[in-house]
């Protein structure tokens, strides 16, 4: 099977994306979430391997842009595992719904650094 490159969004253009969309949500009142998925434990990650430490944040990436809607949602990588989505037309229990099922993408096979210490988001 082959591997799908999934692109993230540069920090800039996410958050011109988002206040293009706060915009046009207060303007036609229009739903509009954001969710940020942060690792929990900053010092795990840290003590990994660089290499391994960017490779694990990717991953991370990877399996959160699986579980959005690939056009609308812009899944964007804001700092070493800070990740921010945006969901135009999406409401609370939307957004709610959206980042539940990203979470179990990224916590079903637990991810675990070089080291053998696990990762675990919250949102």
């Amino acid at each position: 099977a082959e591997k799908l490159e999934i692109g993230f969004a540069t920090r800039l253009r996410f958050l011109s994306m988002a206040e293009l969309e706060a915009a046009r949500a207060a303007r036609y009142g229009l739903s509009l979430s954001l969710a940020l998925f942060v690792l929990e434990d900053r010092d795990a990650l840290r003590a990994a391997i660089d290499q391994d430490l960017e490779r694990v944040d990717w991953e991370i990436g990877n399996r959160l842009a699986g579980g959005i809607r690939q056009g609308p949602d812009v899944l964007a990588r804001f700092a070493l595992g800070e990740w921010a989505l945006l969901l135009p037309h999406t409401g609370l229990d939307g957004a709610v719904a959206v980042a539940q099922r990203c979470l179990e993408r990224v916590c079903g096979p637990e991810l675990r650094t070089a080291s053998g210490a696990p990762l675990r988001l919250s949102v």
